[in-house]
């Protein structure tokens, strides 16, 4: 009986256009796309009342998870004021900077595990176990439905409790970004800054 409004954000690869709208549950609506800046909570405010991971990977420097990647290949890890968090740690600083809590979330072992440990009292489900970067053991398409439909019931009933804890970061802010060495990617960026260094 939780009558509410549900937002769905498709925020995968370049277009973020992967989710069928027919297939979209009829009482939620669907942001989908990049606008000028790619931002993964585009339309997030305050008055959301928490907010669902699914399909998260671990950080980009976890070697023993499947594809970890912290919003992009090229990044290896991201710190914000001396902590190391990933693509969940990160977004849930976002979320927490307009008081909404991340709740939930869905993905691999190593991303749940690492979600717990950021986020503390999260909601995770695995429907995924890692043997490294690219191999995995995924639960069937049912049973992973069915994971999924019972913890996100249990975070709503969370969120009905309003006692949830929220990220938060002190400012300023320290953010130190390492990429990997992915050749002519980052050969591109260094030949440009040489150029803008030219007096």
């Amino acid at each position: 009986d939780f009558d509410a409004e549900i937002v769905v954000r498709d925020a995968h690869g370049d277009r973020a256009i992967n989710i069928e709208l027919e297939r979209l549950h009829p009482k939620a609506s669907l942001v989908q796309g990049w606008g000028a800046i790619q931002n993964v909570f585009q339309g997030l405010d305050q008055d959301f009342k928490g907010v669902f991971l699914v399909g998260y990977h671990a950080a980009g420097d976890n070697t023993e998870a499947v594809l970890g990647h912290t919003m992009h290949s090229i990044m290896k890890s991201v710190k914000v004021n001396n902590r190391s968090v990933n693509e969940a740690g990160l977004f849930a600083l976002y979320a927490g900077h307009h008081d909404v809590p991340v709740v939930f979330i869905s993905g691999d072992d190593h991303a749940v595990r690492e979600a717990e440990e950021q986020l503390g009292d999260i909601i995770g489900v695995e429907v995924k176990k890692s043997y490294g970067r690219g191999c995995i053991k995924s639960l069937s398409l049912e049973q992973s439905r069915l994971l999924l439909e019972k913890n996100a019931a249990s975070a709503v009933q969370k969120i009905k409790q309003d006692n949830l804890q929220l990220s938060k970061v002190s400012t300023p802010i320290t953010l130190e970004l390492e990429l990997y060495d992915t050749g002519v990617r980052i050969s591109v960026l260094q030949n440009v800054s040489e150029i803008l260094a030219f007096d």
